[in-house]
């Protein structure tokens, strides 16, 4: 009976010691997407995949509302004949720099052609989110470079 015990007993410390190493690095991962780079990075890829409620999660409202415009827009060229859609793409993107004031970021980063170009992230209730301007079309995703 004392064998069982003591068995029981090591066997509740263990798994708590696993549940809460466990736990801790879902936080770790959980942390690491959650910087400004890896966000900024993540929204690209659903960007130029043509993702747009993917990137939505990760965006500003006014950012959601530009993303409401690009898919008008590939409408539109669907109708005209061109699938913009077709020419998916799924990109590395180089992150050359991460500037954080506060709860603002600006992520620079380098297009396939070498040219950098930036995207604006604010922090909302401890997420970042992309926050687009109309100022910056270099990230839209019919624009290639």
């Amino acid at each position: 009976m004392k064998n069982r015990l003591t068995f029981l007993i090591v066997f509740v410390l263990l798994s708590a010691v696993l549940m809460s190493a466990g736990l801790s690095s879902c936080k770790t991962q959980a942390q690491k997407e959650n910087k400004p780079a890896a966000v900024a990075k993540k929204f690209m890829r659903h960007l130029r995949m043509f993702e747009f409620e993917e990137a939505r999660k990760i965006s500003t409202e006014s950012t959601s509302k530009m993303l409401d415009m690009f898919i008008v827009m590939l409408e539109l060229s669907k109708k005209n004949g061109k699938d913009a859609a077709l020419e998916k793409k799924d990109v590395d993107i180089d992150v050359v720099k991460t500037a954080i004031d506060g709860k603002n970021a600006v992520v620079t980063y380098k297009n396939e052609k070498g040219e950098e170009h930036q995207i604006e992230l604010v922090k909302i209730k401890g997420k970042w989110l992309v926050n687009f301007k109309k100022e910056m079309p270099a990230i839209s995703p019919g624009n290639r470079g």
